[in-house]
């Protein structure tokens, strides 16, 4: 564990970093400015990236990568199936039993006449966003996958991609 730990130095010190400035940002506005503000952040290369990035915190995807993983290396396939189950029952069990119905933000905004950005064409659910699950299955794949590459370039990209996609 102490290798990991030395061999990830940089990107664990990236992700603790982001953390740190999420956390200032939480502490100084409130998630419904935060939400409006990135909420602005929109156009169609961005709309269209966002829409296809959040599929990989998706369930199938992680299926597909468990089939890839299989051919790649078995015990990977286990590792990524076991984690995923992990998370799912966290998540879920979060969700339903610690914070049932809460609101997601389009039904959130909805409520207080806030005109909210949707992309158009896509389904939002009203409730049950918290924890969630996209977020939490793109950073159980990033810790696998820093388990797992040896390209110091390509665990930043893992790390860019769960952010993006939470």
């Amino acid at each position: 564990m102490k290798d990991f730990f030395r061999e990830n130095k940089l990107v664990l010190i990236l992700f603790l970093l982001l953390l740190a400035v999420g956390g200032t940002i939480l502490l100084s506005y409130s998630k419904t400015q935060i939400h409006l503000s990135v909420n602005q952040w929109h156009g169609p290369v961005r709309d269209f990236f966002f829409k296809y990035a959040t599929w990989m915190g998706n369930g199938w995807f992680v299926a597909v990568l468990f089939i890839v993983f299989l051919f790649v290396k078995v015990r990977y396939a286990w590792m990524l199936l076991a984690g995923n189950i992990l998370i799912t029952i966290v998540i879920q069990g979060l969700k339903h039993l610690a914070f049932p119905d809460t609101p997601r933000p389009a039904a959130y905004f909805a409520k207080l006449h806030e005109s909210l950005y949707l992309i158009p064409g896509e389904h939002m659910n009203m409730y049950n966003s918290f924890p969630s699950g996209h977020s939490a299955t793109a950073f159980g794949l990033f810790i696998l996958l820093l388990f797992i590459t040896r390209n110091h370039g390509l665990k930043f990209i893992w790390l860019i991609m769960a952010t993006l996609i939470a």
